[in-house]
């Protein structure tokens, strides 16, 4: 009896760690799904190329409006940023009328400024930089 219940207690730590690993994985995937819809309906305004900055087409705003950016911001890896110019993101978020959660500090390696609440605002701070 002793034995039935340990292998049943074994069967539903595994079944919880893989469930577990399934819904991280799952997270993740939700994650690249939305850069990888930035990255399509954005590629002008937000790819890490030295050019000037390009508004963002009303695609790309409808887009950025739809996605978190506040968590893609948070789960911009470096290699994502090597793809994706993070100030840009927030140039190009600003641009399209969305703010960030008063949490959001950073967007990758960019630091958002504190009072960039509108993008008048923002562009008004970025000028001082």
């Amino acid at each position: 009896m002793a034995y039935q219940k340990g292998v049943l207690l074994l069967l539903a730590v595994t079944m919880n760690l893989t469930l577990l690993n399934f819904h991280l994985a799952f997270a993740q995937l939700e994650w690249d799904l939305a850069k990888l819809d930035l990255l399509r309906d954005c590629w002008y305004t937000i790819h890490n190329e030295p050019n000037g900055v390009l508004s963002p087409s009303p695609t790309c705003c409808k887009t950025i409006k739809r996605e978190d950016i506040d968590g893609v911001c948070e789960h911009l890896t470096p290699t994502d940023q090597e793809t994706i110019n993070a100030r840009k993101l927030v140039d190009a978020t600003m641009a399209c009328g969305k703010s960030f959660k008063t949490t959001t500090k950073y967007c990758g390696k960019f630091k958002i400024p504190p009072t960039a609440d509108n993008y008048d605002t923002f562009q008004a701070i970025r000028g001082r930089l």
